[in-house]
């Protein structure tokens, strides 16, 4: 489970029957019980919508011993929206880096992975699009080691 070690925070929610009161608290994201799954949503390949002149760099972490960087569209290039995507560079193989994303302000999340492949020192995630309230986090995990979470971006 990669629960332990992110930041953040979500509000707290239950699956309640119809007709229910909702009630919600805000709680630290490591109390997430981990990804829904490992989607990439469309899947895109980030290179083959952008340049370098349309693309942002919104946030990174990680030092020596390699970073992740996620970026932004500047050119809604896909149904005429943004699409976001980490970029993990100076990793070793086995390494992997991951874009998650939320559609219910981190109640759940999707969890993207790209792992750095034997004789490479970085990797690429898919990338996913933008339909709306959409927020993201980039994430980075070394062999050996837990995963480690930047903050999220509202697309």
């Amino acid at each position: 489970m990669r629960s332990s070690g992110k930041a953040g925070l979500f509000l707290a929610g239950t699956l309640l029957a119809a007709g229910s009161v909702v009630t919600g608290s805000v709680t630290p994201a490591s109390a997430a019980g981990g990804p829904v799954n490992f989607s990439c949503g469309p899947n895109l390949n980030p290179y083959s919508y952008t340049n370098g002149n349309q693309r942002s760099h919104l946030t990174g972490i990680g030092q020596s011993g390699g970073e992740a960087d996620m970026y932004r569209s500047t050119n809604r290039p896909y149904k005429d929206r943004n699409i976001y995507w980490v970029w993990g560079h100076n990793l070793n193989p086995g390494d992997k880096v991951s874009l998650d994303w939320t559609d219910d302000y981190a109640k759940t999340y999707h969890a993207c992975h790209a792992t750095v492949p034997q004789g490479k020192h970085d990797a690429t995630t898919g990338a996913v699009d933008n339909p709306q309230h959409r927020l993201y986090r980039v994430c980075i995990k070394r062999v050996g080691h837990a995963w480690e979470c930047g903050g999220r971006w509202q697309g």
